[in-house]
């Protein structure tokens, strides 16, 4: 019998197979990398949520430390918080927040026709809930348009036009436990010695119009008519930061009805 003999060599055959083994072993790997990578976003996903959820949870824990202290609340303890709330075994988080609402100098616009009105506190308040007060007081109509501003407290108010300093005196209108005005001389300066007091500002004109009000004392602040929250949450290697403006004119709106006429 006549034996057959090969003329393909045997390590032919063995580089084949290892090229087979390693083809698949590539193509296994990249599916199981697919895969991981696959999961992987998932959860980058869900920790980028989670963030987003955390920063609005630190926004809605300063809207409550607002509601709580009232407007021109000063936030002192700025520490972070740890979020545990993400299921036993899971990545926690950490929030925090900052309430941009004072300051020493302000600049803003109202629109025409008297479609805003702008209602600023002339205090900021402490976690103790103490009034800081401001003694002094300049006011500057940037655009010299005739904006009409009142200085108002609980029971007196007073009302010009242009620019004004702490100095400036003008007639006072005190309301008497008798519901009745008693009309007095006075300077801003003394009227700002009572606490709580306001400043609108209340644009007539059919031009929009620009103004500046700033204090000069040390340490003296007053709170902003629109305040920014700066809110923040990271979890894993995501982090989420929302600002979120508060129009404190629109919530102390009520306080625009005592706006009257300077002349």
């Amino acid at each position: 019998m006549k034996k057959y003999t090969s003329t393909w060599p045997e390590w032919y055959s063995i580089i084949a197979a290892i090229m087979m083994i390693g083809f698949l072993l590539i193509l296994t790997v990249s599916t199981f990398n697919l895969v991981l990578q696959e999961l992987q976003d998932w959860r980058w996903r869900e920790d980028y949520m989670k963030a987003y959820a955390g920063a609005e949870w630190a926004l809605e824990l300063a809207l409550l430390q607002i509601k709580d202290n009232g407007y021109g609340y000063i936030e002192s303890d700025s520490e972070s918080q740890d979020l545990e709330y993400f299921g036993l075994g899971r990545k926690n988080g950490v929030m925090n927040y900052d309430i941009d609402s004072e300051t020493s100098s302000y600049t803003w616009s109202l629109a025409a026709w008297a479609y805003s009105t702008d209602i600023i506190p002339l205090f900021t308040l402490d976690d103790a809930d103490n009034k800081n007060s401001v003694r002094t007081l300049r006011f500057t109509d940037i655009s010299s348009t005739g904006l009409i501003w009142n200085v108002i407290g609980a029971t007196w108010g007073l009302s010009g036009t242009g620019t004004f300093t702490e100095s400036r005196s003008g007639g006072v209108r005190t309301l008497w436990p008798s519901d009745s005005f008693d009309f007095q001389d006075v300077t801003i300066s003394s009227l700002l010695l009572t606490d709580g007091n306001y400043l609108t500002i209340f644009n007539p004109t059919a031009n929009q119009a620009n103004y500046k009000v700033e204090v000069t004392g040390a340490g003296e602040l007053f709170t902003k008519p629109k305040s920014t929250i700066y809110s923040t949450s990271k979890v894993g290697k995501y982090s989420q930061n929302l600002a979120t403006t508060v129009d404190n004119s629109e919530f102390l709106g009520i306080l625009k009805y005592s706006i009257y006429s300077w002349n």
